[in-house]
């Protein structure tokens, strides 16, 4: 089967966590629309230095799931202390946690696994083959 996910854009600098919101639920509106559906399986929030911002848009990510919009929610390139702003309000735990891990960056890079994993968030890691290299 399929399975449809879609990202939510990160906040751009100085954005307040109410303005966060409100860009959130817009967009979440405007995916379902573009994609014709009235649901999709995950909700994927972006890392966001602002921890505020983290925890304004995870509530509507909540949000999304407790209205039928998604069947699950998640996070892209959370840090410890991102993840750790997320848990510190959330009432439901992110599904899984999805960042880059590849062989050079050692057997559990930063110990995001086991921290996650812990409390119930999954890791699905993608690696950097094929991207462009450091410049």
């Amino acid at each position: 089967g399929l399975f449809l996910n879609t990202k939510i854009r990160k906040a751009p600098p100085g954005t307040s966590p109410s303005e966060a919101a409100r860009r959130t639920r817009d967009q979440i509106s405007e995916d379902l629309d573009v994609l014709g559906v009235k649901s999709v399986d995950m909700l994927m929030l972006r890392d966001s230095p602002d921890p505020d911002v983290i925890r304004a848009q995870w509530a509507v990510l909540e949000e999304a799931l407790k209205s039928g919009k998604t069947r699950s929610i998640g996070v892209i390139n959370f840090c410890r202390g991102a993840l750790e702003a997320v848990l510190e309000s959330a009432k439901v735990t992110p599904a899984l946690n999805y960042y880059m891990l590849h062989v050079g960056m050692g057997r559990d890079a930063h110990g995001l696994r086991p921290f996650g994993e812990g409390r119930g968030i999954r890791t699905f890691a993608y690696g950097c083959l094929g991207e462009p290299g450091p410049n």
